[in-house]
This record gives structure tokens, C-alpha cells and sequence, in this order.
């Protein structure tokens, strides 16, 4: 069968608050309905220590602080293009139970300033380029078994995320009709993982078949430890660049020998959330054939510069379980558990009965 010549779609969806933020709540009088205004002089001094002031419909949170090298790993990912391969482009996408209007707000108002600022270009051209994929609100949060074959409407008061630092992981994960975000608000499921630091928000079937990575929860007033480093870019010189090799055995296309690391014992070395989210793509990129006939070939598998998503149709959790990425590529199943060895508690219970 010939082979299109568009590359294989890999998406991540990252949850905002408390992975990519942490969000002050304040009520405050008046609202502005513009969640895409941004600064175009120069930031407050503020911004420069992370602080990010926010105006939009209905706001909770006046200011977030970005977490520790967020920055650059959406530079990595997003403006370097470092995880896409011969085979494979990979897109981001924001995904928050709160409003639609939040997460643009985040998008244009934090998180496309903070990269141009960072490239030290001007700020129209990362609005220009529309470099998230989509932003997703909590009315595409799903409940329960997500049974249904459409798309509910949540209920506001469980929009929101903002939960107290005190609140367990582990007492919301017993709640069986939660609101749930799914990996299937995007066209091509298979290929997408979420990445998000509340159990909570996952489906028991996709965090099973490795479409879930759970991030330590970040909070601005905490102390500083090893979790703020979790989206810490390595240096791209390192010995893993220059050795470049794959340890899935199929070989080629992939930007980074840091997938090296699989070969080495995993208490030898930290593995971070790139680790992880490498894996995943070299993972779809040795597969790229096998994942194309599951989706009913290249007709079945969004382009690149698709927009529309599948609520149309129900899921199928049989074709997660077909391609289990723990099954399938031991690199991805080695970095997974290393990454997740300290929060092994809360996601205990997704993996067994």
C-alpha cells in the first residue's frame, strides 16, 4: 500500500492548572469578554519571575505563575520541533475542566507571550502560526464509563480545579461518575496522550493502555524539590545525542538519542517528563503501519492541519486495548514506570481488579 506522504499525527494534551501553572483564585468586579488581548510592549517585571496577570470572561483567577521550565520544554516541543520525526509531527493541545475561555486565555494571554519572549520575537507571529493545536474546556470533560455517543454538558460547578493543596488525589479517584478528560476529543486517539497531575482526570482504559502520564502537582508556595524539575529540558549535547539509537530496534527518523536512556538501569538516572513523552513518540513512529490499518488507513488518520474532532462517533476502547504502548514498546513501559515510581499510591488502582 503506498504510504501517504504526510507525516503520522502525535498528540499530547497537557492539563493547565497545577501542571503547567499554578492559578490564584480571586472573585473580581467586572469582566472582560477578550481572552486573547495581549501585551504587545514590554512585560511587567512580574513576568519575569513568572508571574502572569490574566483578564477574561467570568474569571476566578486574576494571575498564574508558570511552573519551572515550562517555557523552554514548549519551546523544545512546539518551536524547535525536536520530538518530530521522519515519520511522525507531533502537536500540543491545552486541556482544562474549567472554561474554554480560561484556557484561551492561558494560551494567549501566558503562554504565547512567554515563548515569544523567550525566542525574543514579536508576539504576532506565535498568534499567527497557532502554535497550541486546539484548546479544550471542560465542556469536553466526559462522566463516568463514558458510555454515551455524544458529548455531555458538564455541569459548572464541576468546572472547576483549583482544589486546595490538602484536597487527596486518592479520595477524588474513588468517585466512579467524576468528570473525566479523554484522549478522544481528538481524531486520532491512538496516537494522543494526556498529561495531567490528577488521577482523577483520567479514564481507567486509556491510563491502562500508556495514554495517560500523572505529573507531581505543582504549586507556587511549596518548597522547591525534584517534581519542578519534571519538565527540565537536558542538554541536547549530551552522550545519548551522539549515540542515537533505538532500543524498539526498528530504528531511524528520531530526533534524539536521549531514548538511549531505556538502556540504562533506571536508578542510574532521572527520568523526566521528556523521557516519557520521547518514548511515546518513537513508540508511533516504529508502529506507524500497524497504527494507520487500526484507524482504517491514512482516510481514517488526521492531517496535520486537521481541526475537527470525532464527538461525533463513540470511542472504541477495544482499539486502545489492541495497541497497548506498554505491550508494544518496552522503552515506553521502562521510562513510563520510572517516571511514575513515586506516585505509584495513586495510580494503584487503576491498574488492578
Amino acid at each position: 500500500m503506498h504510504r501517504p506522504a504526510a507525516r503520522l499525527p502525535v498528540h499530547f494534551l497537557v492539563d493547565i492548572d497545577h501542571t503547567l501553572v499554578h492559578p490564584v483564585y480571586r472573585r473580581v468586579a467586572g469582566n472582560n469578554s477578550d481572552t486573547t488581548r495581549c501585551r504587545s510592549g514590554p512585560l511587567p517585571p512580574a513576568s519575569a519571575w513568572g508571574w502572569w496577570l490574566l483578564n477574561y470572561v467570568d474569571g476566578r483567577v486574576t494571575h498564574v505563575r508558570l511552573r519551572p521550565h515550562v517555557v523552554p520544554f514548549l519551546s523544545h516541543v512546539l518551536l524547535d520541533r525536536s520530538l518530530d520525526t521522519s515519520e511522525t509531527e507531533v502537536h500540543v493541545s491545552l486541556y482544562t475542566r474549567q472554561s474554554a475561555a480560561y484556557c484561551a486565555a492561558i494560551a494567549h494571554q501566558v503562554l504565547l507571550p512567554a515563548l515569544a519572549q523567550s525566542k525574543g520575537k514579536p508576539l504576532h507571529e506565535f498568534r499567527r502560526n497557532d502554535v497550541f493545536h486546539r484548546l479544550f474546556g471542560g465542556e469536553r470533560c466526559v462522566r463516568g464509563k463514558f458510555e454515551a455517543t455524544y458529548w455531555l454538558n458538564p455541569s459548572p460547578g464541576l468546572l472547576s480545579e483549583g482544589s486546595p493543596a490538602d484536597q487527596r488525589q486518592l479520595g477524588e479517584a474513588t468517585a466512579s461518575l467524576e468528570w473525566r478528560k479523554t484522549i478522544f476529543v481528538l481524531p486520532s486517539p491512538l496516537t494522543t496522550l494526556l498529561v495531567d497531575d490528577r488521577c482523577v482526570n483520567f479514564r481507567v482504559t486509556e491510563l491502562r493502555t500508556g495514554h495517560g502520564v500523572l505529573v507531581p502537582s505543582y504549586y507556587a508556595d511549596a518548597v522547591a524539590c525534584a517534581a519542578d524539575d519534571c519538565f527540565r529540558v537536558p542538554p541536547t549535547d549530551s552522550l545519548y545525542d551522539v549515540i542515537g539509537m533505538d532500543l524498539d530496534g526498528r530504528g531511524g527518523g528520531v530526533p534524539s538519542g536521549r531514548a538511549m536512556l531505556g538502556r540504562v538501569d533506571v536508578n542510574d538516572v532521572v527520568v523526566g517528563l521528556l523521557d516519557v513523552l520521547e518514548a511515546f513518540v518513537q513508540c508511533c513512529h516504529s508502529h506507524r503501519c500497524a497504527i494507520e490499518a487500526m484507524h482504517g488507513g491514512s482516510a481514517g488518520m488526521s492531517s496535520p492541519g486537521e481541526r475537527t474532532s470525532c464527538a461525533a462517533r463513540p470511542p472504541v476502547d477495544a482499539a486502545l486495548s489492541n495497541f497497548n504502548f506498554f505491550e508494544r514498546s518496552p522503552l515506553y513501559r521502562q521510562q513510563w514506570n520510572a517516571f511514575h515510581a513515586h506516585r505509584a499510591d495513586l495510580l494503584h488502582s487503576y491498574f488492578t481488579g
